[in-house]
């Protein structure tokens, strides 16, 4: 049985590569009983696809939404919570 530390580690990991079978068993097995690990893996992959988006995205845009991330904070802050609670 993986820990928590062992976990986020898998679910950062599995964005770079293909984990193996034992792995991908292992951490869901953990996940299914750690609201913690869950709610990061979660969260991980929110951000991921975010930032995968974000990589798309014409550098004037770009520039438009840095100048706009201070104001975003809270809002930010509120979509991870919604997040959560799903």
């Amino acid at each position: 049985m993986l820990n928590c530390k062992e976990t986020t580690q898998l679910a950062s990991d599995r964005f770079e590569r293909r984990l193996t079978l034992t792995e991908r068993m292992n951490f869901l097995m953990h996940i299914m009983m750690c609201p913690f690990c869950r709610r990061f893996s979660r969260q991980i992959g929110w951000l991921h696809d975010l930032f995968h988006k974000a990589s798309t995205l014409p550098d004037d845009q770009l520039a438009a939404i840095g100048q706009k991330l201070p104001l975003d904070r809270e809002r930010l802050a509120r979509a991870l919570r919604d997040q959560d609670r799903q």
